[in-house]
């Protein structure tokens, strides 16, 4: 009897080390996607100004006292036609987040947070005390026009 005890001891602890081991490896994953659509994201969605001769040929520099805003924008239409699996984007207090990379991690599960997708989820957003809106700070879009 001694025997099937360890036995079944010994299983019970592989298959806990299994489990917090597949927790690991994915919650490092779905962080490694993020900033990877964010990279992407940055050398793809931003406006580049061409530079003319005789000026600074830095295009991304912009005068102090030039009110020319070099963060995009976006209307809520376009924000909703981001509503599914593939694209999610989600308005929290006027700011534009894509969190297409959340939808399988999400603690809640897939339909919780694809409530939020192409919406403004404020309200849902607030009402969860383990939402952190810096947590989002990689997943940042644009603002709300």
């Amino acid at each position: 009897m001694r025997k099937r005890e360890i036995i079944m001891w010994t299983i019970n602890i592989a298959l806990v080390g299994a489990i917090i081991l597949f927790f690991v490896i994915n919650s490092n994953s779905s962080q490694y996607t993020s900033k990877m659509t964010i990279k992407s994201q940055a050398t793809t969605s931003l406006p580049v100004k061409s530079a003319s001769v005789g000026t600074n040929t830095n295009a991304n520099i912009v005068p102090k006292n030039n009110t020319i805003s070099t963060t995009p924008s976006y209307t809520l239409a376009e924000v909703s036609q981001h509503n599914n699996e593939t694209s999610c984007w989600t308005i929290i207090d006027g700011k534009i987040y894509d969190i297409t990379s959340y939808i399988y991690s999400h603690p809640a599960g897939v339909n919780k947070i694809l409530q939020g997708c192409g919406v403004d989820a404020t309200k849902m957003y607030g009402r969860v005390g383990a939402h952190d809106v810096a947590r989002l700070a990689n997943t940042f879009v644009g603002n709300l026009k």
